[in-house]
């Protein structure tokens, strides 16, 4: 009977903490784009909480604001791949951290830079880089000619007001966090 009760309580106990633990790193992702228009263009985004539906959301949404150089979401932009930031992924790792915190999370990538589905990274990771995958798989480039600091602005004010609409909770709780020449785009807005 001992050995039966201690293996149940092993088991329990077990088992309880795969289920705490699975929910810890268990989160919801919802993508959405923003439509270009003459002032802005288009974007593609997510926003990552831990639970619950995002509409509901009723606690502050931390939105990572990047330089107008062309990054993806998770940070990492061609530039990255003679750095050590090529194998990482700054802005990914830190949303990861702010959901274990219980934090919903926007990002998004500017303006330019294809959606991930294209896989820039792993292409050029197995192929090499060549312009026919920095323009096929990573890059627009007639948006990239034309992006300026203003006009990333704009673009900001674009996601931000779409941000507002799918969770109402971000019109009084907005937390902005600029990343180099992001904390200047921040300040501007």
């Amino acid at each position: 009977m001992k050995k039966y009760i201690s293996c149940m309580l092993l088991f329990t106990v077990f088992f309880s903490s795969f289920l705490f633990a699975k929910d810890l790193m268990d989160f919801r992702i919802k993508e959405f784009s923003v439509e270009a228009s003459n002032n802005s263009d288009s974007m593609n985004a997510q926003i990552e909480w831990p639970f619950g539906e995002y509409k509901d959301w009723n606690g502050p949404v931390v939105v990572f604001i990047s330089s107008t150089n062309p990054m993806n979401r998770d940070g990492w932009g061609v530039r990255s791949l003679e750095t050590v930031w090529a194998e990482r992924s700054p802005l990914k790792d830190l949303a990861l951290a702010l959901l274990e915190k219980r934090q919903m999370v926007v990002r998004f990538d500017n303006p330019g830079v294809l959606n991930p589905s294209k896989q820039c990274r792993e292409k050029i990771r197995a192929e090499g880089l060549t312009d026919a995958i920095l323009f096929e798989r990573c890059f627009d480039l007639n948006v990239l000619q034309n992006q300026t600091p203003e006009r990333y602005i704009k673009n900001l004010e674009e996601v931000l007001a779409r941000i507002e609409k799918l969770v109402p909770a971000s019109k009084k709780q907005l937390v902005l966090i600029g990343f180099s020449e992001g904390l200047s785009h921040v300040i501007e807005i």
